[in-house]
Order: structure tokens, then sequence, then C-alpha cells
């Protein structure tokens, strides 16, 4: 489930809405069904990811399982993002890794965060035309516009100082800034 959620990206609660006939292994794309904004996209699956979601479903389904949800929870009904939470806390404690409180994470939404900081660098890397590659980025990962990718963007800038600098020159202008007033209150 959290290899799923962030080598495609995915929201946790696309993953537990995520059922068997969602997922084509042979094409090697699974199909998210009403999404944020209700809207569906195809996502493809790296081949080691396609094969340990197989793996999954031949050990926990059988083949009439089309409609039933891919992720199971208790009693063999949907996951809830929950116990998404749960499970991420428990597999955090087993690595030794703090949890800071609720809300502020580690949490599993920060495994989608780390993809789209991940991919940005990697295009950056490859020498893709960052201002083409953010709106692909986007839509890829579910958001109804590129402004939606900014925060994603302020990760980058934290982590990969050198991304930004394509960005800048390439994209000056697509992501408005914001100032931020002294006065506002958070």
């Amino acid at each position: 489930l959290f290899r799923l959620i962030y080598s495609c990206g995915l929201r946790a609660s696309e993953a537990a809405n995520l059922k068997c006939n969602h997922v084509d292994f042979t094409g090697g794309v699974i199909t998210i069904r009403a999404g944020k904004n209700g809207k569906d996209r195809l996502v493809p699956l790296s081949d080691s990811t396609a094969k340990c979601m197989q793996q999954y479903h031949q050990r926990f389904h059988d083949s009439a399982c089309k409609d039933k949800y891919f992720f199971k929870g208790k009693y063999k009904n949907k996951l809830t993002r929950h116990k998404i939470y749960k499970w991420f806390r428990i597999c955090l404690e087993a690595a030794g890794i703090h949890h800071l409180g609720r809300g502020k994470g580690p949490r599993e939404h920060d495994l989608r965060h780390s993809f789209c900081v991940h991919s940005l660098k990697k295009m950056q890397e490859q020498g893709r035309d960052l201002y083409a590659s953010l709106p692909v980025l986007s839509t890829y990962i579910g958001h109804a516009s590129t402004n939606a990718t900014q925060h994603y963007l302020r990760l980058t800038a934290e982590f990969y100082p050198d991304v930004m600098e394509q960005v800048d020159k390439k994209c000056s202008g697509v992501i408005p800034s914001v100032e931020v007033s002294t006065n506002e209150t958070h």
C-alpha cells in the first residue's frame, strides 16, 4: 500500500478506493476513479510495483474479486484513511522514526509529496524542460492546475535548490509569488 502511494504519487484515499478491476497487470496501469475533484486518471506502474501488486492480488484475492476493493480492511471491507494513518504510524514506530504529533508528520501523505519532489528532481537531472514538465506532473498526480502543485515546489526549493534555479529560468511567472504580510494570523 505505501509503496503504491509513494511510487505513483497517490493520495491515501485513492489507494483505499482502488478496486481489483482498476488494476491492469498486463498493461501496468491503474485507473483512479473519481479522485479529488471527481476526476478519473490513468497511472502507470513501475515493473517492480506491478509485480508486488500482482503478488498481493494472488495472495489475498480470488479471480472473482473484480468489483472488490484491492486493499482490504477489517472484515474484507474497504480500508479507511484512519486505518491507513494508523498503519503508517505502526511502520514509523517499527522503523524508529518519531512522529511529531497529529498534523505535523510524518504522515502517509508525505509519501505523495516525496514522489513529487523526487519527480521534479529527476526531470531536472534529465535536462527536461520544467516549463513543459510541471503541467504534466500536475495532471499525473490529479491536481486541477499547476497552482495546486506550488506546495511541492516549495519543498523542492528546500532540498534541491538547483531544481528551483531551473524552474526560475524557465517558469518565472507561471506560478505567481505570494507576499506574506507580517500582520497575518495563521
